[in-house]
């Protein structure tokens, strides 16, 4: 039997574990939805992902680096980033070439530049509506 804690006690509060997906599982998910989980460092687990082609993560603040985006970077069409203010760099976005929705709101570390850059290398964030700065 597990003693109670205090409230205001850290050990009180669970830590976030993202499951370790099989491989099997891993390469079928086309959609991952990990909003407002303030306790992600990272994305890790989204490299087998060889289908993904939606990770809505806006108010992962935890979460600084997208390296890990790895095969998934083929097939995913949308990423939503919203209130993350770790990102400062879309660089490897380029390897998305079927990216079509980029949701950078109160990211604002990221410069309008970088994302008239990245659109030159992913043709589909060509609508003014695909990629979302304001807010």
């Amino acid at each position: 039997m597990q003693t109670p804690r205090a409230a205001g006690d850290v050990a009180a509060r669970p830590a976030l574990a993202v499951p370790a997906f099989s491989s099997r599982v891993a390469a079928t998910l086309g959609v991952i939805d990990i909003s407002g989980c303030v306790d992600v460092r990272s994305i890790d687990f989204v490299r087998s992902c060889v289908q993904l082609r939606c990770l809505w993560m806006p108010g992962c603040v935890g979460v600084s680096d997208l390296l890990p985006l790895g095969a998934c970077s083929e097939t995913l069409e949308e990423l939503w980033l919203a209130g993350n203010g770790q990102f400062r760099s879309l660089a490897l976005l380029k390897a998305c070439p079927r990216l079509r929705k980029l949701d950078l709101t109160r990211c604002h570390s990221v410069l309008a530049d970088q994302v008239e850059n990245l659109r030159l290398s992913c043709t589909e964030l060509a609508a003014p509506s695909s990629v979302k700065l304001q807010g």
